[in-house]
């Protein structure tokens, strides 16, 4: 029983020492951390480009509603023009002639409606596709940004600030200046 006694203190001891190292080693690696955080949020409200980026985003969608608006207009006019046409069709023929009449006139309107449908999701499409193009054109200038201070900074690893409990560096500030820095050089 004795054996069994400091058996169990012996190695409650040795696995305090062990989560003990560990705790210190741990704090040691993250005081010589080789990992950087950035805070996109910021990055998104303080850059130009993600400025840009929204005024476009803006600008996009303002003109689909106009698209959109002229598109829907000119189609309520084609099934009005269609419905008279059917009105002026119809009028005199038998009900079996009148049910023929109607239904190739419900076809058209159909096809009209569809044909529509299909120009605005289009349109969508092409809107979306140029934002996602500007998107990725941004996305990847920031990237070679962050990429180019983990280098100075000596970073091996560089993660989204929400992915960080402790530790790391946060280079939020140097992507900014480093962005800032380039803008204005491109500007002179």
């Amino acid at each position: 029983m004795k054996k069994v006694k400091f058996l169990g203190k012996s190695i409650g001891a040795l696995l305090l020492a062990v989560l003990l190292l560990a705790s210190f080693v741990g704090a040691a690696a993250a005081a010589s951390s080789d990992i950087g955080f950035v805070d996109m949020e910021v990055l998104q409200k303080k850059l130009p480009e993600y400025q840009h980026f929204q005024t476009l985003i803006e600008q996009k969608e303002e003109e689909f509603k106009l698209f959109q608006n002229y598109t829907l207009t000119q189609h309520q006019n084609t099934l009005k023009g269609l419905d008279e046409k059917l009105k002026s069709e119809k009028n005199g023929k038998s009900e079996e002639e009148q049910a023929a009449i109607e239904k190739k006139y419900g076809s058209e309107a159909q096809k009209k409606t569809e044909a529509t449908q299909k120009l605005l999701q289009d349109k969508r499409n092409e809107s979306l596709k140029a934002l996602d193009a500007e998107q990725d054109k941004i996305n990847a200038k920031v990237q070679k940004i962050i990429e180019e201070v983990a280098k100075e900074k000596k970073l091996s690893v560089v993660l989204a600030k929400g992915a960080i409990l402790t530790g790391g560096m946060d280079i939020t500030n140097l992507v900014l200046e480093k962005s800032n820095k380039a803008n204005q050089t491109k500007g002179k």
